[in-house]
């Protein structure tokens, strides 16, 4: 059965969890936020595999990758250092529970970058390129392994979640959320967050997977592995804790002990760990995550990947229409009115347009809003118009 937010939602409500855009007063710290210079690319998990146009995507980044890769001497001589990783969040998950039909993997676009460049230098790449891969497509297989380190530690806060949302259907208790509060954030950015550790954990439990695995070749896995190693290793406090379990049998364990934390909302819970492999899949997501993948780019910035989430014939953006409303309509910014999810502009009639916020692309429905608020035709072929200023008012 295909997943179903409506279902989700409905569930929620029911027992009285009603999720907002914007929650505030999250227990879960490492929520990141947009500022006024980013913008949202939405892609799907098919865009990391699947061919894409190399002459859209050359960047600084693929020079930068020849310099590395040619001046690598071997496996793990690090020459590489991304800086400042840790002093704002480089990927989060959006929960259900707090954020409704907002909720999603959000990934920055510079962190990547970084990781690309940090995997590259744990490869011996003697025996790859150029022989075997040119540099575009080195650039690529390290995009996805870029990619696998954030996705999937995120996507296991979704298999938490839909861990709570059973646990919510079989007993009628919001354990998601006592958990999150009770012992999820009074242990974040201690060894005792034993979900974060799980989470780095996860990554390496993924990449053997044959679907994952067949996908690269043995030189890069292994360099990418002795990378993601080192990365937790070297992660703060909870986080680094996932080279405890990166054993099956030890994973196991941990994740057993994860789901007794929040059956029983404690961080020493009664509950037998080794009970949750009779009830098997438990923790299974409810949802692929194929979509509701979210990079976070600069403003006028270039993606890393072709989307196919998007329409190709061309992108508006939410600061696009903003500032046409602006500059040619005389529609003003109501201050506080979108909370950072939405932007809600008004003109001097009272004629109100709500776009959603730092989007890179602006769905069509929303185009069509701040047409019809110029010029009372829900037309998108009146979109060139709109753009330079030519609607005439009504």
């Amino acid at each position: 059965m295909s997943f179903e937010i409506d279902l989700v939602l409905k569930l929620l409500k029911d027992h009285n969890i009603n999720p907002t855009s914007e929650p505030e007063n999250l227990p879960i710290p490492e929520i990141g936020r947009l500022d006024e210079t980013e913008e949202i690319y939405p892609v799907n998990l098919r865009d990391f595999y699947e061919d894409d146009d190399e002459e859209e995507l050359l960047s600084p980044i693929l020079d930068e990758l020849e310099r590395v890769i040619t001046s690598n001497e071997g496996p793990n001589r690090r020459i590489y250092h991304s800086e400042d990783r840790d002093e704002y969040p480089c990927a989060w998950y959006q929960p259900i529970h707090y954020f409704g039909r907002n909720w999603g993997i959000f990934i920055r676009q510079e962190c990547l970058e970084h990781a690309i460049l940090d995997i590259a230098t744990y490869i011996d790449w003697k025996a790859i390129y150029p022989k075997k891969l040119k540099l575009y497509q080195c650039f690529k297989v390290l995009r996805q392994c870029a990619f696998y380190e954030l996705y999937f530690h995120e996507q296991f806060h979704h298999k938490v979640e839909s861990f709570g949302l059973r646990l919510l259907v079989s007993n009628g208790r919001d354990n998601y959320r006592y958990y999150k509060s009770k012992v999820y954030r009074p242990t974040f950015g201690t060894d005792d967050c034993l979900e974060e550790g799980l989470a780095n954990a996860e990554i390496f439990q993924r990449i053997n997977e044959s679907r994952y695995k067949q996908r690269l070749q043995p030189n890069i896995i292994s360099g990418f592995k002795n990378y993601l190693g080192d990365t937790i290793r070297g992660a703060p406090p909870g986080y680094r804790t996932g080279v405890n379990y990166l054993s099956e049998a030890a994973y196991k364990i941990g994740l057993g002990t994860l789901q007794s934390q929040m059956f029983g909302v404690s961080l020493l819970p009664t509950k037998v760990a080794s009970h949750w492999q009779v009830a098997t899949h438990m923790t299974r997501s409810l949802a692929d995550i194929t979509s509701n993948i979210w990079v976070i780019i600069p403003q006028m910035g270039r993606p890393i990947i072709s989307s196919s989430a998007i329409d190709p014939r061309g992108t508006i953006s939410t600061n696009k229409v903003t500032s046409t409303l602006t500059k040619f309509y005389n529609f003003s910014v109501v201050k506080g009115a979108g909370k950072g999810s939405h932007v809600k502009l008004k003109d001097q009639n009272g004629r109100t347009v709500v776009l959603s916020g730092n989007r890179y692309a602006l769905i069509e429905k929303e185009l069509k809003d701040a047409i019809e608020a110029v010029s009372g035709q829900r037309s998108l072929q009146l979109l060139d118009d709109f753009l330079s200023g030519k609607l005439t008012k009504v």
